[in-house]
Order: structure tokens, then C-alpha cells, then sequence
């Protein structure tokens, strides 16, 4: 009988297993992800459960002279928009990106501080821009 049981419980539990996925961990995505370039500085990470996806955030910086660079990774590795100046920074629509092997959803979002800087040959003059990615918790 405790066999039986064993041989038909056994495999439940394993598929069970295989399939749960841990919970998303907040940390250094970009990093985690690959292929993060060196100038963009991870700065911090921590959740926002208040927020519809509950979404870990992690928050970068860079140097204002790198952001055409980090401008031109952002949309080769996750599409994300050029920036464009609105009132006083420059800014961009968030990216998304779906990591293929962990199916995990981040959004992406790049940003200056309020700046009189208005044309983009002049974003060395600006100290920093940030990056924010948002890995989402519960789906939408």
C-alpha cells in the first residue's frame, strides 16, 4: 500500500516542484539580465508593493556624457524609445522587456533631472541621467 501511494504520489510532487518558479528577488537587474554596460552605476533596489504590479524597482545612474551611449544599448536590448525633451528634461515612454529565459516582464525608464540643457549634443553638461526598471511581481 505505502508503495502504491509513493509511486503515484511521487510524480505529482516533482511535477509540482518543477513547475513553481521562486519569487522574483530585487537586485542588480541589468546585471542579471547581461550585457550591462560598466558606466551605468546600480544605485539601489527595493519594492513598491502600493504600485498595480507590485514591482520590485531598481534605480540607476550615469554620467551625463554616457547617456547616448546607454540611450543606444537601452534600445538595442529593450527597445526602449530615444529621449526627447518635455518642458525641462529629457525623457523617453518607458521600454518593456520579457527576459526569454526566466519569461519575467521589466519596464524600463530613462531620465534627466530638470535641466536647461535643450539639445542633445549638450548632455555631457548634464551631471547624471537615471535609469529605473521595474520588474513586475503580479501581472497586470
Amino acid at each position: 500500500m505505502n508503495r502504491c501511494l509513493s509511486i503515484l504520489i511521487g510524480p505529482a510532487l516533482l511535477t509540482l516542484a518543477s513547475s513553481a518558479q521562486a519569487a522574483p528577488v530585487c537586485g542588480d537587474f541589468l546585471a542579471q539580465i547581461g550585457n550591462k554596460p560598466a558606466y551605468i552605476e546600480f544605485l539601489e533596489c527595493h519594492a513598491e508593493p502600493e504600485l498595480q504590479t507590485k514591482p520590485l524597482r531598481a534605480t540607476y545612474r550615469l554620467a551625463g556624457r554616457d547617456a547616448q551611449a546607454a540611450e543606444r544599448y537601452l534600445d538595442e536590448q529593450f527597445q526602449m524609445p530615444p529621449l526627447r525633451r518635455s518642458c525641462c528634461v529629457w525623457d523617453a515612454p518607458p521600454g518593456f522587456y520579457r527576459d526569454p529565459r526566466s519569461q519575467l516582464g521589466y519596464s524600463l525608464f530613462m531620465g534627466s533631472a530638470e535641466t536647461f540643457v535643450d539639445r542633445r549634443e549638450a548632455w555631457g553638461d548634464i551631471d547624471y541621467f537615471y535609469l529605473t526598471i521595474d520588474l513586475d511581481t503580479e501581472e497586470p
